[in-house]
């Protein structure tokens, strides 16, 4: 049976019909210090300013949830101040236990809708 087409294919960021106009994104890795978070944080707004502006912002969850504090709170930064752009968890669960992913996605799911693109 073949899979069904991605619901998110085809579909204008505005919401309007008509065929579907390029797009792009970004995918951020969390700092590790704040100097470097409050940096990123700069540049992600600088680069979102871009006209147009991305159509999402991946943050980057490292391998076994070894960055999952800084990647919440990356997510909830593009969530509050880059307007218009989806901000994704990109969930890595490699070597995670799946209680830790489903704990990860739930987590997820409650501080940032409706922009998560939960898998």
């Amino acid at each position: 049976m073949p899979r069904p087409p991605c619901p998110y294919l085809g579909r204008r960021r505005d919401g309007s019909t008509g065929a579907p106009t390029p797009s792009y994104s970004y995918e951020f890795f969390p700092p590790l210090t704040q100097p470097g978070t409050l940096n990123l944080h700069d540049r992600i707004i600088r680069l979102a300013s871009l006209q147009p502006g991305p159509a999402a912002i991946s943050i980057t969850w490292g391998a076994g949830g070894s960055t999952s504090e800084r990647s919440l709170g990356l997510a909830e930064f593009v969530t509050r101040n880059v307007k218009g752009t989806e901000a994704i968890m990109h969930l890595t669960c490699t070597n995670m236990e799946r209680e830790k992913v489903v704990e990860a996605l739930e987590v997820s799911r409650a501080h940032h809708r409706p922009n998560d693109r939960d898998v």
